[in-house]
C-alpha cells in the first residue's frame, strides 16, 4: 500500500498545541481516516518518542492501526532515501520547527510535501513550488492532504518542482546568495546596476 506520507523525526519537537482538540500527532494520524482520501491509504511514520502509545491506541480506536506503520529512527543513508521514494507525500504539521531542513530534504528526493508554514518552515514553503501550504487546523490539514494524494498528474508535478525548490536551497546555491550579498555591500553601485539591469 503506498504510504500517505512520511514523518521524519516525529517526535523531536516539543509541539503538542491542540487543533481542534488533538494534537499535531493526532490529527495527522486521522488524516489517514478521513473519508475524503481514496483508496485505503498508509501512513508512514517516522521517528520515535513519547507520543508513540497514544497514536497507537488512536490508530487502533479509528480502526486504523493496519495502515499506520511504524519505522522508528532510519539511518540517513539508503533506507531513509528508499522511504522517501516509497511515499506519495511528505505531511509535516509542526509548527516549532526552527529550519525545516526535513521539507527540503523530502523535496530534494522529489516528494512533494503538505506542511504548515510557521517559523523557519515559513521562509522555506511556497505554494505550488514543490508544496501546499496547509492551515493548522486538522479538518482544512486533511483536505489539502487528500487535495494532492487524489490526483496523480498534479501531485507528479509537484514532485518535479518540489525537486526544483529543493536545488534552489542546496549549499551551493546558498552560497552564491551569501557571496552576492556581500559584494553588494562592499559594491553597492555594482549591485544596484545588476538590479537595475536584471544581470
Amino acid at each position: 500500500t503506498p504510504a500517505a506520507g512520511i514523518f521524519e523525526s516525529l517526535f523531536d519537537d516539543a509541539d503538542f498545541r491542540e487543533w481542534d482538540g488533538l494534537t499535531r500527532h493526532g490529527a495527522l494520524v486521522e488524516i489517514v481516516a478521513a473519508p475524503g482520501l481514496t483508496g485505503a491509504r498508509a501512513l508512514a511514520i517516522v521517528g520515535d518518542g513519547p507520543a508513540r502509545n497514544s497514536l497507537q491506541q488512536l490508530g487502533r480506536r479509528l480502526g486504523i492501526a493496519d495502515r499506520l506503520h511504524w519505522t522508528g529512527y532510519l539511518p540517513r543513508n539508503q533506507v531513509l532515501r528508499d522511504a522517501y521514494s516509497g511515499a506519495d507525500a511528505f505531511v509535516f504539521a509542526s509548527q516549532t520547527e526552527t529550519q525545516g531542513l526535513v521539507l527540503l530534504e523530502a523535496m530534494a528526493q522529489g516528494l512533494p510535501c503538505v506542511a504548515v508554514a510557521a517559523q523557519g518552515t515559513r521562509d522555506l514553503l511556497e505554494e505550488g513550488a514543490g508544496a501546499l501550504i496547509a492551515p493548522p487546523r486538522a479538518e482544512a490539514f486533511a483536505a489539502r492532504v487528500a487535495e494532492l494524494l487524489n490526483d496523480d498528474g498534479w501531485r507528479s508535478r509537484l514532485g518535479i518542482a518540489a525537486r526544483q525548490h529543493a536545488a534552489a536551497w542546496s549549499a551551493s546555491a546558498s552560497t552564491e546568495r551569501l557571496i552576492e550579498h556581500y559584494q553588494g555591500l562592499i559594491h553597492p553601485d555594482a549591485l544596484g546596476e545588476r538590479l537595475r539591469t536584471g544581470s
